[in-house]
């Protein structure tokens, strides 16, 4: 199966994570995209806006809700993107 990612207009970068590069929301689908600083992109699966708000919100530690809160969901790795 090959994976579509948003486009990269869509695609929100944080500065303020020493994990994470920059995600996007796919509210069609329910999928957060989340590109790391080491590489690689994690995709969340059964995300929903007030899941994308959380994340986002300012303040919040990405690292911390992708562990904590969205690797609950299903998940998928793909490296070399």
């Amino acid at each position: 199966m090959v994976e579509r990612f948003p486009p990269s207009e869509d695609w929100k970068a944080f500065d303020d994570s020493t994990v994470i590069h920059s995600a996007a929301f796919d509210e069609a689908a329910d999928r957060i995209f989340v590109r790391l600083l080491r590489g690689g992109i994690v995709v969340f699966e059964g995300c929903d806006e007030s899941n994308w708000r959380n994340f986002t919100t300012p303040g919040v530690s990405r690292g911390e809700y992708m562990t904590n809160v969205l690797e609950r969901h299903s998940y998928r790795r793909h490296y070399g993107v």
